[in-house]
């Protein structure tokens, strides 16, 4: 299902971003939007919630991605 791959897409992201190389591609092809996608999309699943949060914890180690993510509103979905 849609919700699976989300879950599933969201956890590969966030053991792919442990490292500075990763963590480049992954917001360079665009994997942040797709996180926040997720996160927006699936608001009530928590594990979507969890995997996603994860991801973007690995990915804002990066100075540039920290920065994306504000800009794109992953604060914001974070807190809600």
């Amino acid at each position: 299902s849609d919700l699976e791959v989300q879950r599933k897409g969201c956890g590969a992201l966030w053991n792919l971003a442990v490292n500075d190389e990763n963590r480049i591609k992954i917001a360079t092809l665009g994997g942040i939007e797709d996180v926040l996608k997720a996160l927006r999309t699936h608001p009530s699943d928590l594990e979507v919630q969890r995997k996603g949060c994860g991801a973007l914890w690995n990915l804002a180690v990066n100075d540039e991605n920290r920065i994306k993510i504000a800009t794109l509103g992953g604060i914001e979905d974070v807190l809600k």
